[in-house]
Protein backbone atom coordinates (compact mmCIF):
# COMPACT_ATOMS: atom_id res chain seq x y z
CA UNK A 1 0.00 0.00 0.00
CA UNK A 2 2.47 2.35 -0.92
CA UNK A 3 1.25 5.94 -1.45
CA UNK A 4 2.50 9.08 -2.33
CA UNK A 5 4.86 11.57 -0.65
CA UNK A 6 2.66 13.89 0.60
CA UNK A 7 3.15 17.84 -1.15
CA UNK A 8 3.83 20.81 1.19
CA UNK A 9 5.22 19.33 4.11
CA UNK A 10 7.81 20.72 6.05
CA UNK A 11 9.61 17.21 6.13
CA UNK A 12 11.85 15.56 4.01
CA UNK A 13 9.85 13.04 1.92
CA UNK A 14 10.48 10.81 -1.03
CA UNK A 15 10.88 7.17 -2.27
CA UNK A 16 13.27 4.54 -0.94
CA UNK A 17 14.44 2.55 -3.41
CA UNK A 18 14.95 -0.74 -1.37
CA UNK A 19 18.38 -3.23 -2.07
CA UNK A 20 17.32 -6.03 -0.60
CA UNK A 21 14.06 -7.02 -1.86
CA UNK A 22 13.66 -10.61 -0.99
CA UNK A 23 13.09 -8.88 2.41
CA UNK A 24 10.20 -6.08 1.75
CA UNK A 25 7.23 -6.93 2.11
CA UNK A 26 5.29 -4.86 0.00
CA UNK A 27 3.71 -4.44 -3.95
CA UNK A 28 6.78 -2.84 -5.44
CA UNK A 29 10.74 -2.14 -4.48
CA UNK A 30 9.35 1.38 -3.16
CA UNK A 31 8.83 2.70 0.40
CA UNK A 32 7.66 6.21 0.82
CA UNK A 33 9.68 7.96 3.44
CA UNK A 34 7.68 10.79 5.38
CA UNK A 35 10.93 12.18 6.94
CA UNK A 36 14.45 12.02 7.06
CA UNK A 37 14.28 9.44 10.14
CA UNK A 38 11.92 7.37 8.12
CA UNK A 39 14.43 6.99 5.51
CA UNK A 40 17.48 6.26 7.95
CA UNK A 41 15.04 3.77 9.42
CA UNK A 42 14.26 1.89 6.29
CA UNK A 43 18.08 2.22 5.05
CA UNK A 44 19.06 0.01 8.55
CA UNK A 45 16.30 -2.28 8.17
CA UNK A 46 16.93 -2.89 4.87
CA UNK A 47 20.78 -3.75 5.47
CA UNK A 48 20.69 -5.24 8.67
CA UNK A 49 20.93 -8.78 8.59
CA UNK A 50 18.89 -9.48 11.49
CA UNK A 51 16.08 -8.10 9.83
CA UNK A 52 13.69 -11.17 7.93
CA UNK A 53 11.21 -9.15 6.62
CA UNK A 54 9.77 -5.73 6.28
CA UNK A 55 7.06 -3.28 5.18
CA UNK A 56 5.91 0.52 5.24
CA UNK A 57 2.50 1.77 5.83
CA UNK A 58 1.24 -1.99 4.79
CA UNK A 59 -0.57 -3.07 8.24
CA UNK A 60 -3.67 -0.73 8.65
CA UNK A 61 -5.66 -0.73 11.87
CA UNK A 62 -8.98 0.27 12.58
CA UNK A 63 -9.45 2.56 15.89
CA UNK A 64 -12.45 4.57 17.36
CA UNK A 65 -11.30 8.61 16.62
CA UNK A 66 -12.12 10.34 19.80
CA UNK A 67 -12.06 13.63 18.26
CA UNK A 68 -14.69 12.89 15.42
CA UNK A 69 -17.59 11.35 17.54
CA UNK A 70 -15.81 7.59 18.16
CA UNK A 71 -16.56 7.20 14.55
CA UNK A 72 -14.39 4.56 13.03
CA UNK A 73 -11.29 5.24 11.09
CA UNK A 74 -8.06 3.40 9.67
CA UNK A 75 -4.67 3.81 10.69
CA UNK A 76 -1.96 3.31 8.89
CA UNK A 77 1.43 1.97 10.94
CA UNK A 78 4.46 3.31 9.87
CA UNK A 79 6.04 -0.06 9.71
CA UNK A 80 6.20 -3.90 10.06
CA UNK A 81 8.76 -5.08 11.49
CA UNK A 82 10.10 -9.23 11.35
CA UNK A 83 13.29 -10.38 13.26
CA UNK A 84 15.80 -11.90 15.17
CA UNK A 85 15.87 -10.91 18.85
CA UNK A 86 19.93 -10.86 19.34
CA UNK A 87 19.49 -11.91 22.98
CA UNK A 88 17.00 -14.87 22.77
CA UNK A 89 17.61 -15.94 18.64
CA UNK A 90 13.83 -16.20 18.25
CA UNK A 91 11.87 -14.25 15.48
CA UNK A 92 9.97 -11.61 16.93
CA UNK A 93 7.31 -9.15 15.40
CA UNK A 94 6.74 -5.27 15.48
CA UNK A 95 4.90 -2.50 14.37
CA UNK A 96 6.57 0.86 15.06
CA UNK A 97 5.01 4.29 14.90
CA UNK A 98 7.78 6.99 13.98
CA UNK A 99 7.20 9.89 15.88
CA UNK A 100 8.85 13.42 17.47
CA UNK A 101 9.15 12.79 21.29
CA UNK A 102 6.92 15.85 21.38
CA UNK A 103 4.26 14.65 19.95
CA UNK A 104 4.04 11.99 22.25
CA UNK A 105 3.27 14.38 24.94
CA UNK A 106 0.46 16.02 26.46
CA UNK A 107 1.08 19.00 24.71
CA UNK A 108 1.52 22.43 27.08
CA UNK A 109 -0.09 25.99 26.37
CA UNK A 110 3.04 28.34 26.48
CA UNK A 111 2.89 31.04 24.49
CA UNK A 112 1.28 28.94 21.46
CA UNK A 113 -2.11 30.09 19.50
CA UNK A 114 -5.39 28.62 20.90
CA UNK A 115 -5.65 27.33 17.45
CA UNK A 116 -2.23 25.58 17.22
CA UNK A 117 -2.95 24.61 21.19
CA UNK A 118 -6.56 23.08 20.37
CA UNK A 119 -4.52 21.48 17.03
CA UNK A 120 -1.75 19.75 18.82
CA UNK A 121 -4.72 18.45 21.91
CA UNK A 122 -7.09 16.84 19.11
CA UNK A 123 -3.83 14.98 17.81
CA UNK A 124 -2.17 14.24 21.01
CA UNK A 125 -6.01 12.37 21.78
CA UNK A 126 -6.07 10.94 17.76
CA UNK A 127 -2.40 9.78 18.16
CA UNK A 128 -2.91 7.94 21.77
CA UNK A 129 -6.62 5.86 20.29
CA UNK A 130 -4.58 4.96 17.38
CA UNK A 131 -2.00 3.54 19.76
CA UNK A 132 -4.20 2.17 21.94
CA UNK A 133 -6.12 0.12 18.93
CA UNK A 134 -2.18 -0.78 17.93
CA UNK A 135 -1.29 -2.47 20.87
CA UNK A 136 -4.49 -4.44 21.39
CA UNK A 137 -4.25 -5.36 17.71
CA UNK A 138 -0.82 -6.65 18.53
CA UNK A 139 -1.45 -8.08 22.05
CA UNK A 140 -3.76 -10.40 19.72
CA UNK A 141 -1.48 -11.83 17.19
CA UNK A 142 1.76 -12.42 19.63
CA UNK A 143 3.35 -8.67 18.25
CA UNK A 144 4.73 -5.85 19.99
CA UNK A 145 4.21 -2.05 19.34
CA UNK A 146 6.91 0.60 19.82
CA UNK A 147 6.52 4.31 19.44
CA UNK A 148 10.15 5.25 18.30
CA UNK A 149 11.06 8.62 19.14
CA UNK A 150 14.78 10.46 19.07
CA UNK A 151 15.07 9.42 22.51
CA UNK A 152 14.71 6.13 22.03
CA UNK A 153 14.73 2.46 20.49
CA UNK A 154 18.03 0.92 19.56
CA UNK A 155 16.39 -2.07 18.59
CA UNK A 156 18.18 -3.10 16.09
CA UNK A 157 22.10 -2.11 16.62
Amino acid sequence: MARRPRNGKKYHQGQYRVVNTSKFVGSNEIAIYRSSWEKLSFSILDRNPKILRWGSENVVIPYSDPTRGGSIHKYVVDLFIEYIDARTGKTRTILAEIKPYSQTQLPVKGRKSKTTYMYQILEFSRNQAKWLSAKAFCKKKGWEFLLWTEKGSNLFS
